[in-house]
């Protein structure tokens, strides 16, 4: 079970209040990001921050932080949003990813959410890294094994491998930046009117 919240320009004052009370009170998080792709040869930019809040007893709380749609800096929502990351982001938090968190959260600077010491604070969990030294103690005959000091396993062999099933990933290179939230309204078009 979870409970999921859009972070964006039209999070209210409240609800942000709720989750700052709530994160006070947690110290393990999971986070994933999502690019925005573009036409090549422009980079992809970056999206969406999905970040889950986890607690033993309770439902998970999942935040879905929409770069693109955020409210503009001297605004006090965005103060709020960005009081909210600062307490993710406090010393001594875990902050789990499949990949390095640190690496992840970077390219997010420039939204001025956290800053350089901020991620430096956190306690960086590499799932994949981890995945990757249990696999190849538990099957160390597998054909599937990588023990070169490059060598990862994506998300979706390792869900294959451990489960046999398959991981849907089709959505990953989704317009992420198309505001997912329904209250951003960004899928009205003149026709609407």
């Amino acid at each position: 079970l979870f409970k999921k919240f859009y972070i964006n320009r039209q999070t209210s004052i409240s609800t942000l209040n709720d989750l700052i009370d709530y994160a006070l009170h947690i110290k393990n998080y999971t986070i994933d990001t999502e690019d925005q792709l573009n036409k090549p040869p422009k980079p992809s930019d970056p999206a969406l921050i999905q970040i889950q809040f986890i607690h033993e007893n309770d439902p998970s709380i999942i935040l879905l932080i929409e770069t693109f749609h955020l409210p503009p800096e001297n605004s006090f929502t965005f103060n709020k949003i960005k009081k909210l990351c600062k307490i993710i982001f406090s010393p001594d938090h875990i902050v789990n990813s499949w990949g390095d968190p640190k690496k992840e959260l970077k390219k997010f600077l420039r939204f001025k959410l956290f800053d350089d010491d901020d991620i430096d604070f956190i306690i960086p969990k590499n799932t994949q890294y981890i995945f990757k030294g249990w696999f190849n103690r538990t099957y160390p005959q597998s054909i599937h094994i990588k023990d070169g000091a490059g060598d990862q396993y994506s998300l979706q062999s390792a869900m294959y491998i451990t489960f046999n099933e398959l991981l849907d990933k089709r959505m990953t290179p989704a317009n992420w930046g198309c505001g997912i939230d329904l209250l951003l309204a960004t899928y009205i078009t003149m026709n609407d009117y």
